[in-house]
């Protein structure tokens, strides 16, 4: 890769984080943070540099064509499908949630140091890799059927949120791409336990990388599907390690930078527990 490849990865980078910033800081009003871009660009200029290293490894040059293949045929997709939607009905949701969908891979957590946004979007593209892409084709899919109402960045993740009649609310988390369904409402990340909670798998695939689908996500669906109502308002899916993990992860985040207590979301109060009581087992 030459010097002008690498900067246009840096200038890439920075145009995505800053769109990022603007979109979150809408109602806050926020000024745009020019040295948190600028850290970005940085990582996008590493990034270039490590793949122009290993791009002579076969296997890697043909996982990197194969995938930047499907990535661009599922954003196309999902970019027509809005195009549809907005000559049938005159919406434009569906293209800005898929703008949104590709500029949230540069999404970053403010409250973290420079250091750590650097390491933090690192290990999206190489040690989450794996969970980066299926988290951005799945929230590219969903969107393309007209399943993403709105989509908002929060802490360094991509929350694509659907708007359901129904009073229930799941949720799935893969890399920073978040998929949450519920009922139209303001959204106080803070004060929702699912949004949290979920933040706590995306937390999890920041430790667990390339391991994440294979001892969290694909154990969590198979959770899922076999989950069994307990005593106290939980499912045996709930008090399944990853889960109270998740939650203890999300438990933390919330105590560091909300000062809030997790115990308001444990049993009895709600249902996400951090351990294992014995009355629910």
């Amino acid at each position: 890769m030459s010097f002008l490849g690498l900067i246009l990865c840096g200038l890439i980078f920075f145009s995505g984080n800053l769109l990022c910033q603007f979109v979150s800081g809408q109602k806050a009003k926020i000024h745009l943070d020019y040295y948190q871009s600028l850290n970005v660009a940085f990582t996008g200029v590493i990034l270039g540099y490590g793949f122009n290293l290993i791009r002579e490894i076969d296997l890697i040059t043909e996982i990197a064509f194969y995938s930047g293949l499907i990535i661009s045929g599922i954003t196309i997709l999902s970019m027509l499908s809005g195009l549809l939607n907005f000559l049938r009905s005159r919406d434009l949701s569906r293209i800005i949630a898929s703008f949104y969908i590709l500029t949230g891979i540069f999404n970053i957590d403010k409250t973290e140091f420079s250091f750590n946004n650097i390491t933090q979007l690192l290990s999206r593209f190489s040690w989450e890799l794996p969970q980066t892409l299926v988290g951005y084709i799945f929230a590219q899919v969903m969107n393309s059927i007209g399943r993403v109402g709105e989509v908002q960045f929060i802490a360094g993740a991509t929350f694509c949120l659907q708007y359901r009649h129904s009073s229930q609310r799941q949720g799935v988390s893969i890399s920073n791409f978040i998929y949450v369904s519920l009922l139209p409402r303001e959204i106080t990340f803070e004060k929702d336990p699912l949004f949290l909670h979920e933040y706590g798998h995306h937390l999890q695939s920041r430790k667990y990388g390339l391991l994440y689908l294979f001892i969290i996500g694909i154990p969590s669906l198979i959770s899922v599907l076999r989950a069994k109502p307990l005593p106290g308002g939980v499912t045996t899916h709930d008090l399944q390690w990853y889960e109270m993990q998740a939650n203890r992860y999300a438990g933390a985040y919330l105590q560091k930078n909300y000062q809030a207590d997790w115990s308001q979301f444990e049993p009895p109060f709600n249902s996400f527990p951090r351990t294992k009581f014995r009355d629910l087992t």
